[in-house]
C-alpha cells in the first residue's frame, strides 16, 4: 500500500515537471525565432558513438 501511495503522489509531479520542461523549451525556441538570431540553435547531435563534438562543429559551420 505504501508503494502505491508513493507512486500516486510522485507520478503527477513528474508529469508536471515534464510539462514545464517542454513549455520552457518551446518558449526558448519561440524567443530564438522572435529575436531573429542568425546563430544556429545550441544543440548537439550524437552520432551514437558518444562523440558529438564534430557534429556540433559541422552544425555551427
Amino acid at each position: 500500500v505504501r508503494e502505491r501511495l508513493l507512486a500516486a503522489g510522485i507520478a503527477p509531479l513528474l508529469g508536471l515537471e515534464a510539462g514545464m520542461t517542454a513549455l520552457g523549451l518551446a518558449m526558448d525556441v519561440g524567443a530564438w525565432f522572435a529575436d531573429g538570431a542568425e546563430a544556429p540553435l545550441p544543440v548537439t547531435v550524437s552520432d551514437g558513438a558518444g562523440t558529438d563534438a564534430g557534429l556540433l562543429a559541422e552544425w555551427q559551420a
